[in-house]
């Protein structure tokens, strides 16, 4: 059964290019010049939330106009701001008939840190006379991926929002500057009320790699109802500011030299923390080797040769500085004029290199943010000896299968896949993308219709992921599958799509969804509700505090997307439970 209603109101592109550029100043409302949202589409599903807390006042805030599309395809810790939206808004969102709404958005920090922003995005339709908006910023713990138990609660109020036009609000003072956060998966809600007349921003085609859920009451005193999965988009317009400490890099990181032509196929030393490092060179006359070890080693550095173990060609030392600023640091001296290939390989994957022409002095080089500590997991313990063993992961998407192979048009379906990694070594954490295709094979040209988090793999290890997917509105056949982002030294990145999973979608007649009595009908949100449609054959009325329908054979009532068709000589509904008759629910 489908989830009770929620409004999005669908912007077009062209109503998103800003008069100005994008800006961010403290303490300065930028405002863009009033353009239409354009033409509004109703659809229609559901949300729910908890208990209140006592607030902080969350401080001073700018408004930073935010129409023009950001390139940043990626929630990144380098200036501190993590986001998983594109920049780019693709429709407005909010629940119909509630008093409140909440939407939380999933953060996940490599490392503990102190909080130095929280951006939340709304827009303010033309006919909305109220310029202000206030809201609160809640962060919750993770629980089972989605919000667990209440961390923090703060207070804001945006003023002189601009008329059709959307504003990203950013609170950057005040008391929420001093919230501390732990390393991993942390939930930051926005929630307001609709008496505000706002519209929150939703990017429905980014790169996505997080979690979205949302949840309304209909009342101040009333329950919020369960947290839902937003699975129809890939991120909310939240954004998260977090100051890691020490985390500044260099500011003219001295670049590393070309790659060379040779490849490492052997791990010669292992250190502490699961770290590889592999070397191999090439003579002057074509002649390809890989570095060995034996001379002298420990649990953090060692020596490397190529011809004679009582010559040396490079030290290499993996240093725990975890304590210091969260990283591993490198350290490589090599003292040969070879053309070399050196890789230092992480417990995930991750790669770091260095290497030298033909001919020259090599020069030595240190990276004190080589590797974050975060990311590492349980490595296999050390194998010493263990020749030919590069330890790259390889992951591929397997088993794409639906619930309903022949869902009626905008039908419910559920589209399930594996993730699995076929290498021998650790995978980083990335991202599956689910896509619609026209044909049989799936690849990252066809439609995007979601996104999935994948966490870090073992060799041989998998992650089973699912989607919750709406039907096409149209009937024909449709193909469905997930690609699986590359990772940091993958070695085949050419296997990451999935085959195909088949539906054939109908035209909707006499299929849909059949409530008989007792049943309740849970895409009508209330007890007490209004249509907006059609009423035929019907008649509509209230009484204690619920909307009664009553309807003769064939007649029907219209709310949102839906229509409840009559199936018996007469059917009757009592605020959302059927009482009498049957009744069917299709889209109309």
């Amino acid at each position: 059964m489908n989830r009770p209603p929620r409004l999005h109101l669908v912007l077009p592109i062209f109503a998103l290019v800003a008069a100005a550029p994008l800006a961010a100043q403290q303490g300065q409302d930028l405002l863009a010049s009033e353009e239409p949202l354009g033409a509004l589409a109703e659809h229609v599903f559901l949300k729910g939330s908890v208990s209140d807390v006592v607030f902080h006042e969350a401080g001073d805030i700018s408004l930073v106009e935010a129409a023009v599309p950001d390139p940043t395809r990626v929630a990144s810790a380098a200036t501190t701001e993590y986001k998983y939206d594109d920049g780019t808004a693709e429709e407005f969102t909010n629940v119909g008939d509630a008093y409140e709404q909440e939407y939380a958005q999933r953060f996940r920090l490599p490392r503990a840190g102190t909080v130095t922003s929280a951006t939340a995005c709304f827009g303010r339709p033309q006919d909305d006379d109220n310029a202000n908006v206030s809201f609160v910023l809640t962060f919750y713990r993770d629980s089972g991926g989605r919000p667990g138990n209440q961390l923090a609660s703060y207070s804001a109020t945006a003023s002189g929002l601009a008329r059709a036009r959307w504003t990203c609000v950013n609170v950057n003072r005040g008391d929420i500057t001093r919230q501390r956060l732990g390393s991993g998966d942390t939930w930051l809600s926005v929630r307001w009320q609709n008496s505000t007349g706002k519209v929150f921003v939703e990017d429905r085609n980014g790169p996505g790699g997080t979690r979205n859920f949302w949840r309304a009451r209909s009342s101040s005193g009333g329950s919020w109802g369960s947290w839902n999965a937003d699975n129809e988009v890939t991120a909310y317009f939240i954004r998260l500011g977090v100051d890691h400490g020490g985390t500044t890099p260099d500011p003219d990181p001295e670049p590393p030299p070309p790659t060379s032509g040779c490849t490492p196929t052997t791990t010669a030393l292992r250190f502490d923390g699961g770290y590889g490092v592999s070397m191999c060179y090439r003579t002057p006359d074509g002649q390809v080797g890989q570095a060995k070890s034996g001379v002298w080693a420990s649990s953090q550095s060692g020596i490397l040769w190529f011809f004679d173990r009582e010559n040396a060609e490079a030290l290499v030392k993996v240093l725990d500085g975890c304590a210091h600023n969260g990283h591993r640091w490198v350290f490589v001296a090599p003292v040969t004029t070879l053309e070399f290939n050196l890789w230092v390989t992480g417990p995930n994957g991750k790669r770091w290199t260095h290497s030298n022409r033909q001919g020259q002095t090599a020069s030595s080089r240190s990276d004190n943010r080589a590797f974050q500590c975060s990311d590492e997991g349980d490595d296999d313990e050390d194998d010493e000896g263990d020749e030919d063993d590069t330890s790259v992961p390889d992951l591929v998407v397997s088993s794409p299968s639906v619930s309903d192979g022949s869902p009626s048009a905008g039908g419910r379906f559920t589209l399930r896949a594996t993730v699995r990694n076929q290498g021998d070594g650790r995978s980083a954490s990335t991202t599956l993308r689910y896509y619609r295709s026209s044909d049989s094979r799936i690849s990252i040209s066809d439609t995007q219709v979601g996104t999935d988090a994948v966490s870090a793999l073992s060799a041989s290890g998998s992650s089973s992921e699912s989607i919750s997917l709406t039907a096409p509105s149209s009937a024909g056949t449709y193909y469905y599958g997930a690609c699986v982002d590359s990772v940091p030294g993958e070695s085949n990145t050419g296997n990451n799509c999935s085959t195909a999973a088949r539906i054939t979608v109908s035209d909707g007649g006499g299929s849909g969804t059949r409530y008989n009595v007792g049943d309740v009908i849970e895409t009508l949100p209330f007890d007490s509700w209004s249509f907006n449609g059609a009423l035929s054959a019907c008649s509509f009325g209230t009484s204690g505090g619920k909307t009664n329908v009553q309807c003769q054979r064939n007649g029907f009532v219209e709310r949102l997307p839906y229509r409840y068709t009559c199936g018996a000589s007469t059917c009757r509904i009592e605020g959302r439970t059927v009482t009498e008759g049957a009744w069917l629910e299709t889209r109309r």
